[in-house]
């Protein structure tokens, strides 16, 4: 595989790998990829947007990508079903 900077898959893999032995630092306190914290502040599960691109998960599956830390954050689960950033607003 060639390096592009447009290849989305081979920069996440890094980033994953480079988390896995301690040499990449998150922008996030790891206590927030933490279910029970998390759920304890009244979040569903981590949001992420990054080149356009957005994804998130559930704490009941949370980071199945294997990546949660690159800048994830917590996250709602909106009126359409998505996951959003922040808590749900109430009203």
């Amino acid at each position: 595989m060639s390096w592009q900077p447009s290849n989305k898959s081979f920069v996440k893999a890094s980033i994953n790998a480079f988390s896995r032995h301690g040499l990449f630092v998150t922008s996030r306190p790891r206590k927030m990829h933490d279910p029970e914290w998390l759920r304890g502040h009244g979040y569903d599960g981590l949001w992420w947007r990054g080149g356009g691109e957005t994804c998130g998960c559930r704490l009941d599956d949370l980071a199945p990508c294997g990546e949660a830390g690159h800048d994830c954050k917590p996250g709602h689960v909106g009126e359409d079903g998505l996951m959003h950033q922040g808590k749900k607003v109430k009203g």
